[in-house]
């Protein structure tokens, strides 16, 4: 299960840096992870390893957020991760 999230990591780190996207700026959050309402358990693990690697590297802990459950602020910067309806 690790190979298989950490295959799915390497590639949206690498988009990320590709397309210049703020994470994290001074150990604060910049973006936030949105799944789908009903995410598969990989989906889940998925974005904990990436927010637990973003903490580690960083000090910032982006938080994660269900489609359906968003506040009415969110920063611009955002990492979709499963089947999400955008």
């Amino acid at each position: 299960m690790k190979k298989k999230v950490c295959i799915l990591l390497v590639p949206m780190l690498l988009i990320f840096s590709a397309h210049g996207m703020i994470l994290t700026e001074n150990g604060q959050p910049r973006a936030v992870v949105i799944l789908p309402e009903k995410p598969q358990p990989s989906v889940k693990i998925a974005a904990e390893e990436l927010v637990y690697h973003i903490r580690k590297a960083s000090g910032a802990q982006l938080p994660i957020y269900p489609e359906n459950a968003l506040p009415a602020t969110l920063p611009e910067n955002r990492v979709y991760i499963g089947p999400c309806r955008r």
